[in-house]
């Protein structure tokens, strides 16, 4: 059916409509499709300790939706670990296990929104030397509009 509730319609070309109480009116769009993000959290452990990566954080003008975000030692069976949204310079847990097995994975699947400034972060503790830590995060971006 042709009208405002047509996708289709070129009403929807640059922005949408909003109910106010009184009427409809024209919105700019919230938000814009702009592609995948994937990042690579892991890497081999250099020397006894902890592991610990922060990805890239978000470029001004863009939101991150997190779907995925995991770690797990495929090495070996060590100290607590998870997987945190980093944001105004404190870890917020999404995901955690006090004593994963070998290769386990600590997950988060879900939904997600990182603005301008905040990042995925995972940790490892107690790894020993060469301990192969596997970290993915896994969404997509989105343009803010002005």
């Amino acid at each position: 059916m042709p009208g405002i509730t047509d996708p289709a319609e070129p009403y929807f070309k640059d922005g949408s409509w909003a109910w106010d109480g009184t009427g409809w009116e024209r919105q700019p769009m919230v938000w814009g499709y702009t592609g995948r993000f994937k990042e690579n959290l892991g890497g081999t452990k250099s020397g006894d300790g902890h592991y610990s990566f922060t990805g890239a954080t978000v470029d001004p003008g863009f939101v991150r939706v997190v779907q995925a975000l995991y770690i797990r030692n495929t090495t070996g069976a060590r100290g607590a670990a998870w997987v945190c949204i980093r944001s105004g310079g404190a870890d917020y847990m999404i995901g955690y296990t006090l004593t994963p097995g070998v290769a386990e994975i600590v997950l988060f699947n879900g939904a997600v929104v990182l603005q301008e400034g905040d990042a995925v972060k995972v940790a490892q503790l107690d790894c020993i030397d060469l301990d192969v830590i596997e970290a993915r995060a896994w969404g997509y971006r989105m343009r803010i509009s002005e």
